[in-house]
């Protein structure tokens, strides 16, 4: 069953589909025509659901229970009546100043408010938003009356704001704005007549003495004084009768619904009717008939759904629109040879197709294959055929075998064909095991049937769709997830952000079944599946996530906001929806998944997309022929290739899984053996042969559970990540917070139509497990796509990854941990910040949105800082991203883009200052940047308004005779330099020669230097390799004051009073390695502040070794007598704690640390 006619030529077949959108509001258009003698009432009448005028409708108006006028409409709908009036009145007017909500609401460039004003008058218009700063303001005189006033405000960010206009009285109204605000005008005001404004209540009016006929119109006070009763009859129309009171307002709309007469039939492929019973559901209706049978129903869209066999449904919408009508549902013959000449090839020749699934009847069956109770549809075989496979041979398989093809993508050697049902499953076991024969077949698999989403926390879900509603009050619990990512501060750079076009497209591969989302998704949704009614919060759920609407955090405080997303801006999101139809087979979705990826990329060559699948196959026992079929969708006939196909055009997060309870006990697995996905990305395989690499576009995502906000004078703390949940699978590549995340619905507990558990927010939900973790990192993804789109897939993976955060946390109070360790966690807030590089930093800083950092921004951040002083509120002005703003908490920041936590320094009124970067406050940033070439602001009131603020300047840092400067640290009771030496001069300005060639290097006896791989980029980050020679050379290697460091006990520069100091050698090492850097999780506490970077060596025959897993500092500690061409050096290792003091060949070039004399 399929899609409708002129779209598909498969499946479900109507002769219907014209979509308007569907209203459920009775409306009246009134329009009050005065002339000097009389009052005339014209009434227009259309029809619901079209919103055409009704024509030949009779109306009749009542006043105090008696007709006193009545007509038919006129083509256009309208009917004009008489009301009795006084002669020559004057006008009421408004006695009082009255705004009406402002409309549209949410807005995005403008938005319009109609006002009531009493008498002639100049007033002042003006806009606040939630912090109660005024945004934009302007003067106008009025006269009184009744007027409309526009407003365009393209120009402000997402959020509340708060209209006021002043006048000889006052007033306001709140209003929420919906965009990004970046590259837009300023604000621009204008008015212009309108009409009354529409409040609660009636505006109250006075009758003006002074009237001039020639500047107004309106109706006598006798006018609005009687009681008046309308009624519209129409034929095959429900009669619609209400009373009517006449309003200031002449916008008033009548709408009636009409009764249609459908016929429902279904057909087989020659047209002969099939006996079907069918459910006809729409909202709250429901009925059930059997075809053919012809029902009355109102203008609409209904689902029509029935049951064929097995346990299944097949499900489609119908649109009734206002006509008498029949509906034809069809199960037609689908599948097709291959097109093109026979010498052609198959894969050339194939072309995006999917014929919907023909009716099975019983072919859909248990595999014992499977596990947990599979199924697969009998009827179905995927192909993996040979590349050089022609058409020719292809079409003669298909006959061979009396089969067809299905689905099919283009330039793709995937082929799913349908085959003549072989009855049972040994038999098409063996029919498979024939066609894997056949020469051209590379690959034959079962058609398996999609499990439905993963079964976690049942008592949590419930039915229905889920909206998100603006101006909905949100509680701190329901962002925790994102608090613990530090999302809050990475929405803080939202304005760079790029325009629409340039955003990543979404593509979400999920169970919704109740088609596009309502209100309250940041998102321009588009579902390519027809929806069945048969809702799951999953899909949804996963949407909300990602991108719910968006509102500032610190609002919480104060006023009603949003269930936040991940991405705080609109994004395209396109849905692969697997509730569209309770028959899914994994050939087909991937195949969909697919071409919904190509279908954008069609549509824009330059298109970035996100895929999220928070989906498992665990019911298929072998993942690697399913992980080399999803690989050959993406590579075509190039799966042996890495980053062919479709792998550089797309990022991919998919979930772990979770794990499963048999007989009251936990049932776990590697994520590998529970999706596909996962398998394609984390495992080896091999294929014909030869190795199929690894797809390098996917990410795997673990669960994490995540503490909560605490906000209490005993203890405060923001929410952060936590352990692994018992529930998630492990074995994936990073994780996020996906226990217990918060959207909106009806019930915790829903059972037979009724809700058992309610919450206590009547549009509130939550679930728990991967699929909830995963779309948190695909919304970041996206969002660190969208603030920099000139990235790359592999910049977007590197971004993930390098930004994580390596947890060893096991316990969380209140949570169950799982045993495992998961794995590094993502950060919101270093993402963004890595990808957006300097412009995310301007976006930080620059807090009245002028573009640029200056005096200004800083006078607000600080009187910011010190206002809220240490308060966790998670505010615009968190600069570390920890919760809280002002005072000494620190957090990691950062601050020179290198991607690195290192002590960096600035010049603060020319003395060089150093910031620890993974210990700073929001003062350091703001001073660091403040003396940075990011200030463009006033250097003299820079210094007013940071006098005594910025810390001192250091004179504990120490400068080379090359001018290289070295924060440097104390370490016990001595002070090391906190970096590698970099200088290439001795201390009397003689030159130390830089050594490249390997050969040269292995002959050398006197100094040298060189940098790994003679790479100069490495000089920076670990500092030069020096030969022993260097650093025992009477010129002297270190600074005035600095020595090398020392193996001799009783040297005050001595290496192992440092590893006495940090409680012995064995763990010193962990205390002195720094905490990035260091390959397969080496990395160390850095307690010490020596930040021992994993530079390695050059090796005494001119080679280099060991970057990212050792580090090696020589002493000045000449060998033994046994050993003259050794000396003695100390080196730290990623695989253990301890530091090892050994001695080498002295030509080696290792790093050199200095310690003050």
């Amino acid at each position: 069953m399929s899609g409708f006619t002129g779209q598909i030529s498969g499946g479900f077949i109507m002769n219907i589909r014209h979509f308007v959108r569907p209203s459920a509001l009775l409306c009246l258009f009134l329009f009050l025509i005065t002339s000097a003698k009389g009052t005339s009432l014209e009434v227009r009448v259309q029809d619901n659901y079209t919103a055409r005028p009704l024509h030949s409708a009779w109306v009749t108006l009542f006043s105090d229970g008696e007709e006193i006028g009545s007509g038919y409409t006129d083509n256009r709908g309208y009917v004009v009546l008489s009301l009795p009036t006084g002669s020559d009145e004057p006008p009421d007017l408004p006695a009082a100043l009255a705004l009406s909500p402002n409309y549209p609401n949410p807005f995005q460039d403008e938005t319009r408010v109609d006002i009531a004003v009493p008498e002639d008058q100049t007033i002042t218009v003006t806009v606040y938003n939630i912090l109660g700063r005024r945004v934009a303001t302007r003067q106008m005189p009025v006269r009184s009356g009744y007027h409309t006033l526009t407003m365009s405000l393209g120009h402000l960010a997402t959020g509340v704001y708060f209209l006021r206009v002043d006048g000889n009285e006052s007033r306001t109204v709140s209003m929420f704005r919906m965009g990004s605000g970046v590259h837009r005008g300023g604000p621009a005001f204008s008015m212009a007549p309108g009409r009354a404004p529409e409040v609660h209540g009636q505006v109250p009016v006075r009758t003006r003495q002074d009237y001039d006929a020639s500047d107004h119109s309106g109706a006598s006070p006798e006018t609005t004084a009687a009681s008046y009763t309308i009624r519209v009859e129409k034929d095959r129309y429900d009669t619609y009768q209400a009373d009517l009171n006449i309003p200031a307002s002449r916008h008033v709309t009548l709408s009636i619904s009409r009764n249609n007469l459908v016929e429902f039939l279904v057909t087989d492929t020659d047209g002969t009717g099939l006996p079907m019973p069918l459910d006809i559901t729409s909202g709250h209706f429901h009925t059930s008939i059997n075809t053919p049978e012809t029902l009355t129903l109102k203008s609409g869209v209904y689902r029509a759904s029935g049951a064929i066999g097995s346990g299944l449904k097949l499900a489609h919408e119908i649109e009734v629109a206002s006509v008498d009508t029949t509906v034809v549902l069809r199960f037609d013959e689908a599948g097709v040879l291959l097109p093109g000449e026979p010498q052609a090839r198959a894969g050339d020749a194939a072309y995006d197709l999917d014929i919907r699934i023909l009716y099975p009847g019983n072919a859909v069956t248990e595999d014992p294959e499977l596990l947990y109770g599979g199924q697969v549809l009998r009827t179905e075989i995927e192909l993996i055929v040979d590349p050089d496979a022609t058409v020719g041979q292809m079409n003669e398989l298909l006959d061979t075998y009396d089969a067809q093809i299905v689905s099919m993508l283009s330039d793709n050697i995937i082929f799913v064909i349908r085959v003549p049902d072989p009855g049972s499953i040994d038999a098409l076991n063996n029919l498979i095991d024939q066609i894997r024969n056949e020469p051209v077949v590379w690959m034959a698999s079962k058609s398996v049937i999609v499990e439905g989403p993963d079964s976690i926390n049942d008592a949590n879900q419930q039915p229905g769709g889920i909206q998100q509603i603006p101006g909905h009050t949100t509680s701190m619990v329901r962002i925790d997830h994102h608090l613990a990512a530090r999302a809050h501060a990475a929405w803080n750079m939202r304005s760079t952000i790029a325009d629409m076009d340039r955003r990543p497209q979404i593509v979400i591969a999920d169970y919704f079944g109740d088609g596009v989302p309502g209100i309250g998704y940041n998102a321009s949704f588009r579902n390519a599946d027809f929806a069945t009614g048969a809702t799951s919060n999953h899909g949804y759920h996963v949407l909300g996530i990602i991108s719910g609407m968006y509102d500032p955090v610190e609002t919480l405080e104060s006023g009603p906001n949003d269930v936040t997303g991940m991405f705080p801006e609109r994004l395209h999101v396109r849905a692969v929806d697997l509730a569209d139809t309770l028959l899914n087979t994994w050939p087909r979705r991937m195949n969909q998944i697919i071409s919904t990826i190509r279908e954008i990329i069609a549509g824009d060559e330059q298109a970035r997309i996100v895929v999220n699948t928070s989906l498992n196959s665990r019911n298929i026992a072998n993942q690697k022929e399913s992980a080399i079929r999803w690989i050959t969708r993406i590579r075509g006939e190039n799966i042996h290739t890495f980053n062919a196909g479709l792998e550089t055009r797309f990022v991919h997060f998919t979930s772990a899984g979770n794990n499963r309870y048999d007989n009251g006990n936990i049932v776990s697995w590697p994520a590998s053996d529970n999706s596909m996905f996962a398998y394609a990305t984390i495992r080896d395989m091999l294929f014909d042969n030869r190795p199929v690499p690894r797809l390098r576009n996917t990410i795997v995502i673990e669960n994490r559970v995540h503490t909560g906000h605490l906000d209490s004078e005993e203890a405060r703390s923001r929410p952060m990540p936590g352990c692994a949940s018992y529930s998630s699978i492990m074995g994936g590549s990073l994780s996020a917070m996906g226990t217990d995340i918060w959207s909106f619905g009806d019930c915790l507990f829903e059972s037979d139509g009724e809700c058992i558990v309610p919450v206590s927010d009547p549009r509130t939900s939550y679930m728990t497990g991967t699929s909830m973790a995963t779309p948190q990192a695909a919304g970041l993804a996206a969002y660190v796509w969208a603030v920099n789109p000139e990235l790359s897939v592999n910049d977007v993976m590197d971004i993930m990854f390098s930004t994580s955060v390596a947890d060893t946390s096991r316990n969380t109070p209140g949570f169950s941990c799982h045993q495992q360790m998961p794995k590094p966690v993502i950060d919101a807030y270093a993402a963004v910040l890595a990808g957006g590089g300097e412009n995310a930093r301007l976006a930080l800083l620059d807090v009245n949105d002028d573009g640029v950092f200056d005096h200004h921004d800083l006078r607000i951040i600080i009187d910011s800082l010190r206002l809220r002083d240490g308060a966790l509120d998670y505010s615009r002005f968190d600069l570390n991203g920890d919760g809280f703003t002002g005072g000494d908490s620190t957090d990691r920041f950062d601050l020179d883009m290198n991607s690195q936590y290192t002590v960096v320094w600035e010049f603060i009124d020319g003395e060089p200052v150093s910031f620890d970067e993974s210990h700073l406050t929001d003062m350091d940033i703001l001073c660091y940047y403040a003396w940075s070439d990011l200030y463009q602001g006033d250097p003299d009131q820079r210094e007013e308004s940071l006098f005594g603020l910025c810390r001192e300047p250091e004179t504990d840092v120490v400068i080379d005779i090359d001018g290289n400067v070295y924060p440097i640290v104390r370490a016990g009771t001595q002070w090391w330099m906190a970096e590698n030496l970099r200088v290439s001069h001795y201390r009397n300005g003689d030159p130390i020669p830089n050594i490249t060639d390997a050969d040269e290097w292995t002959d050398l006896s006197t100094g040298a230097w060189a940098v790994y791989y003679n790479d100069m980029s490495n000089d920076t980050k670990y500092g030069k390799l020096y030969n022993w020679y260097a650093v025992s050379d009477p010129r002297g290697l270190c600074p005035v004051g600095w020595h090398p460091a020392s193996r001799d006990p009783g040297s005050p520069y001595s290496w192992s009073r440092l590893s006495v100091e940090l409680g012995e050698r064995e763990v010193a090492g962990e205390k002195m390695k720094s905490t990035h850097g260091w390959i397969h999780n080496g990395n160390g506490t850095n307690e010490s502040g020596y930040n021992g970077l994993p530079g390695g060596l050059r090796l005494a025959n001119g080679t280099f070794s060991g970057k990212s897993y050792y580090g090696f500092w020589w002493t000045d500690t000449d060998g033994f007598g046994s050993r003259p061409h050794e000396a003695w050096y100390y080196r730290l290792y990623y695989g253990d704690s301890e530091i090892l003091g050994r001695d080498g060949d002295k030509t080696a070039g290792l790093s050199v640390r200095c310690v003050r004399q």
